[in-house]
């Protein structure tokens, strides 16, 4: 029952904006925006109950708690089939290029997305049974926003989809109005803050999710024709303000999350080749459908088991490969079968664990993050075959895989340059795992002491477990860093049917296809499953790889994909094609 963020520093907006503004009166209710269709209006309105003050201490930040109220007024003979409500924050032109400008905070709101000034809601029309549950026709709406003092510009705008009476639709671009359909409002913080907004803050996540969740108790004969059809929020502290009832909150909180979401409503397909690498990835989810996983209707060959749940605007569905078939075949089988049950999926990411090619320019260390990328001729996974892994490595290429969809690399040079500003989004991901799931202490980094890298001619002592054994003047010493922050590498992914572990045979096809990670299920994707390849690097593929680094890789690497899918707007998934009409 909250927004759907799109996560990126949006332009798109500037080309609705008019020459003409008003100021914002902050003293009563005053509508910054709205939309008509026919006999339906949207309104998106301030609220007097905002307030000015600061966030956090020594320093503090000038920061604004801003209120609205969505307001949908909609006749009986009119059903709304789903509206998208924008708000984008601007910085003045005449403001120098030093002032930050307005920034969306992370309370009740974009999760380690960096800097944020649009925000973006989508409400649906709820589905039978749960109508008299979800319907409302008013929504309250809470936001905390930064600022650097210096004015500032909001502009809304809306844009929808309404169902007719004879099946099909008209959609919300026909406004009776078009004069004000992105209107800007001049806002002017005050002069002084001496209030601290720190707990209102705090508190705004548990506040906008009670008042939800509150209507849902007490009005639930209502016949409102308006639904705000999405996903609560997690929680990340103890709830601080009023309790509603145990059982029966707990109950409506699930239906509200869960009940309307069908096979369809899915649109991420996210492949795991291990148990650990699924749990990295649940663990990931901001809410998890348990509702929806116990009802599901799946296809007669799906075999699969499927974790199903929600990381910003977007419904996941986590598969995982059956334990100990590992390889391509296994995980174009599973990927087949997910399709088949979900018919919307746009693409699918292929997240876990592989061994990484040290040395060169990329320096890649353990616990780093490996994600596909096209290069040249090859579009960012390589296939090779081979009976086995021999120590004059004789590895036969039987040719390169299709690149992913174009949504997806667009996403990935977005990430590519927000990582080159914000390098620490990854460990405050990982710290929010630790904490909202304390018993996940082995998915954490395992210290530097323990990244040793040997010569690629000094091979394992076959009868040892550990590299205890192993000589230590044989390791490669390399410069320590300076934190154990990961580090994000774009490049070839090398994807085969058998663990390489050789390390010459891994340094000859690094240097021949500039591959930077080996792994063994992608090929068995690209080419019918649109995908995106990320890799925590666990080990070397060298034959002193071991089990100590894997869940901590599993987890950085479901932690950039979680990140990737926070950052990517609900319209780009949209409209990228499903993958049964490919």
């Amino acid at each position: 029952m909250w927004s759907l963020f799109s996560r990126y520093l949006s332009q798109r907006t500037s080309k609705y904006q008019e020459q003409s503004s008003r100021d914002l009166y902050e003293t009563h209710s005053q509508s910054l925006g709205y939309r008509r269709l026919g006999k339906m209006k949207i309104d998106c309105s301030f609220m007097p109950s905002s307030k000015w003050g600061t966030l956090g201490y020594d320093p503090s930040q000038p920061a604004w708690v801003l209120y609205l109220q969505l307001q949908f007024s909609q006749p009986a003979d009119c059903t709304l089939k789903s509206a998208n409500i924008e708000l984008s924050f601007q910085k003045l032109q005449s403001v120098g290029r030093s002032k930050l400008g307005p920034v969306l905070t992370e309370y009740f709101g974009p999760k380690s997305s960096g800097l944020h000034r649009r925000v973006e809601w989508v409400v649906r029309e709820a589905k039978p049974p749960y109508q008299t549950i979800l319907h409302h026709d008013q929504v309250r709406v809470g936001l905390v926003i930064s600022h650097d003092t210096e004015p500032f510009f909001i502009t809304v705008r809306i844009e929808g989809q309404l169902e007719e009476t004879y099946g099909g639709m008209l959609r919300f671009g026909r406004s009776v109005d078009d004069s004000i359909r992105c209107l800007s409002v001049h806002v002017s913080p005050p002069a002084n803050f001496e209030t601290s907004v720190e707990e209102i803050a705090k508190r705004l996540n548990d506040e906008m999710t009670n008042m939800i969740l509150g209507h849902c108790s007490s009005e639930t004969t209502s016949h409102n024709r308006t639904s705000w059809d999405a996903h609560l929020p997690v929680h990340e502290e103890p709830m601080k303000g009023p309790r509603l009832e145990g059982r029966k909150t707990e109950s409506l909180r699930k239906v509200c999350a869960d009940a309307n979401k069908g096979p369809d409503d899915y649109t991420i397909g996210w492949i795991c080749a291990l148990p650990l690498e699924m749990a990295a990835a649940s663990a990931m989810l901001d809410n998890v459908h348990t509702n929806v996983h116990t009802t599901l209707p799946t296809h007669p060959n799906d075999h699969n088991s499927y974790v199903l749940g929600s990381i910003g605007a977007h419904n996941i569905v986590i598969a995982c490969l059956p334990d100990g078939v590992y390889g391509t075949t296994s995980a174009a089988i599973v990927a087949s079968q997910m399709q088949a049950t979900f018919k919307s999926i746009r693409f699918s990411l292929l997240v876990g664990i592989g061994g990484g090619v040290p040395g060169g320019d990329n320096d890649i260390r353990l616990g780093d993050v490996v994600v596909s990328k096209p290069s040249g001729t090859l579009g960012g996974v390589v296939q090779y075959d081979y009976g086995k892994t021999t120590a004059n490595g004789q590895f036969l290429q039987t040719g390169a895989l299709n690149k992913p969809p174009q949504a997806l690399l667009t996403m990935v040079a977005r990430m590519e340059a927000e990582y080159m500003v914000n390098r620490d989004r990854l460990s405050r991901c990982l710290a929010d795992m630790a904490k909202k799931h304390p018993e996940m202490q082995e998915f954490t980094h395992r210290g530097q002491e323990e990244d040793r890298l040997f010569s690629a001619d000094y091979d394992h002592p076959a009868s040892a477990l550990t590299c205890e054994a192993c000589d230590p003047g044989k390791c490669i010493l390399r410069k320590p860093r300076n934190i154990d922050t990961p580090v994000v590498h774009y490049g070839l992914i090398a994807s085969g049917n058998q663990v390489m572990k050789h390390g010459l045979t891994r340094d000859r096809l690094a240097k021949e296809f500039g591959i930077i990670c080996f792994e063994m299920e992608a090929a068995g994707l690209m080419d019918n499953f649109p995908c995106l390849v990320i890799r925590g690097i666990c080990d070397y593929a060298d034959s002193h790889k071991n089990k100590t680094w894997q869940k901590y890789a599993a987890a950085v690497a479901a932690a950039y994909a979680k990140d990737f899918l926070v950052m990517t707007p609900a319209r780009q998934v949209d409209i990228t094609p499903k993958v049964v009409g490919l």
